[in-house]
């Protein structure tokens, strides 16, 4: 009986024994020999070749399914289709950019949810260009799988018109759906009308990765729900959006989302557009868009951190939400619209408080070739019904100033490049004595008083002394005089 060599042992000849082992199962140019694969599977449950249970790759559920080629089942590494997944060239599609693979990967995706393993099955996109004229629906639990965004591309079919190239179902909650490797294709410059590459409607705790949607005339991804079937818990990662209405929009009836390291531009509206309360956008680029990144009334709770937003017809970045965060972002060279006309930041009528922190927004960088100046890096507009804190920024660089702001209750603008120290300010009257002023102005000031006789000076109810030398009064706080004849002051802001 062949046997491996014994270590140690079988000097000179080892070489011979284990040749002889091998032989048993392998011909001489180191392929199995026929009768080393049995008929039911190469590796079965038990161990042995040729064994009881379940081949490697076997297909749909069949057990001791042996790796052998076949034309009509193989996917594109010549074999068959995994336990689990669900190939659409299985069902008919063939992916040569002529064909009408609509029906076959509608198919493959109703197998998928009606097969013996329900939810968590896998369809699966091999290399190619897939054509479609209808919408394709995916159920809550679909894992949509493609070969890569550049090897596996979905192209809505010439001239035609469907409302999104893939959807999920209306009127439910629609659970861990993923969709991934994936390119759509609108179709536009061949007549083709979508309204939306993908439309998720009522999607929650689902994954879009390394997706891409390109001449889509409507929206590249939306994200929706409604009060009863609230979207929620999203996440849309390293994905990219071009030459498509708006790249992202969320929409109020779809929260928490998350938009990490994602290129949206050459959009005709907004790269993003966030309508939906609690997201986050972080390590993302908005570029080349009518706006880098728009925040809706809607949207409560936005968080943008690490971000990018350049060469925009208007805004880099325009808030009109309430309670949003803003740090670390670059904002440059918007405007291209109007040079000189738009600012990088706009936080709007209407908008509620806001936060901006270690951010910069410039206007033309020179050496840049397109780049344009900003009106200012950040404009604060009248009627917020929030204040504004910004600090730590750089909005040096832009055609008319740093920052142009109405003062909303609450301000506090402080170290910011280009324009802290604000330096003399034009102060208000002095009060009637002993009746509190506040502070004006979104920065700290220091006030001097000068002349008049004055008996107590107090800060924010405070007591502090008679106001010899300069009085350190932050933004917001309240300053009260009391005296006998009325001093003058100067303010001097931060």
């Amino acid at each position: 009986m062949s046997r491996l060599p014994i270590v140690g042992g079988d000097v000179d000849d080892w070489g011979q024994i284990l040749n002889d082992y091998l032989s048993v199962s392998l011909n001489a140019d180191g392929t199995l020999k026929d009768s080393a694969i049995g008929a039911t599977g190469p590796v079965g449950a038990t161990g042995g070749v040729g064994a009881t249970g379940p081949g490697l790759l076997p297909t749909g559920g069949t057990t001791g399914q042996a790796l052998t080629k076949n034309s009509s089942t193989d996917n594109d590494l010549g074999w068959r289709t995994p336990l689990g997944w669900f190939n659409v060239k299985d069902y008919g599609a063939l992916g040569n950019n002529s064909h009408d693979d609509t029906a076959a990967i509608q198919a493959a995706v109703n197998a998928a949810i009606s097969g013996t393993i329900s939810g968590g099955c896998i369809v699966y996109l091999p290399i190619g260009i897939y054509i479609i004229s209808a919408p394709i629906t995916i159920p809550a639990g679909t894992y949509l799988l493609g070969a890569g965004m550049g090897g596996c591309i979905i192209r809505a079919a010439a001239s035609s018109t469907m409302s999104a190239m893939v959807t999920t179902l209306t009127g439910q909650f629609n659970y861990e759906i993923t969709i991934s490797d994936i390119q759509l294709d609108g179709n536009v410059t061949n007549g083709a009308t979508v309204t939306n590459g993908f439309y998720g409607y009522g999607l929650t705790d689902s994954i879009i990765q390394r997706f891409r949607v390109v001449q889509v005339s409507g929206n590249g991804i939306q994200l929706d729900g409604s009060i009863t079937y609230l979207g929620t818990a999203n996440k849309v990662v390293n994905s990219f959006a071009r030459a498509c209405g708006i790249g992202l929009l969320t929409t109020s009836g779809s929260t928490d989302t998350l938009a990490q390291g994602c290129d949206f531009g050459d959009c005709t509206n907004q790269a993003f557009y966030i309508g939906g309360s609690n997201s986050s956008l972080v390590g993302s680029i908005g570029w080349g868009s009518l706006t880098g990144c728009s925040i809706d009334a809607s949207a409560l709770l936005t968080w943008i951190s690490g971000c990018r937003f350049d060469n925009n017809e208007l805004n880099g970045l325009y808030i009109v939400g309430k309670t949003t965060q803003v740090s670390g972002c670059l904002i440059e060279s918007n405007s291209h619209a109007s040079s000189g006309f738009y600012a990088g930041i706009e936080v709007a009528s209407g908008a509620g408080d806001v936060v901006i922190s270690g951010t910069r927004s410039i206007g033309f960088i020179a050496g840049i070739a397109g780049s344009t100046q900003q009106s200012y890096g950040l404009l604060l507009d009248a009627g917020r019904v929030g204040p504004a804190t910004v600090t730590g920024c750089d909005f040096s660089g832009n055609g008319t100033g740093g920052i142009s702001y109405t003062a909303v209750s609450g301000d506090r603008i402080s170290n910011v490049t280009s324009f802290n120290p604000t330096g003399p300010q034009s102060a208000p009257s002095v009060p009637t004595s002993t009746t509190p002023k506040t502070n004006p102005f979104p920065f700290d000031c220091t006030v001097y008083l000068s002349g008049g006789s004055v008996s107590a000076v107090a800060i924010g109810g405070t007591t502090i002394g008679t106001g010899v030398g300069g009085i350190r009064l932050a933004a917001g706080q309240t300053i009260t005089l009391t005296y006998s004849s009325a001093p003058s002051w100067v303010w001097i802001g931060d």
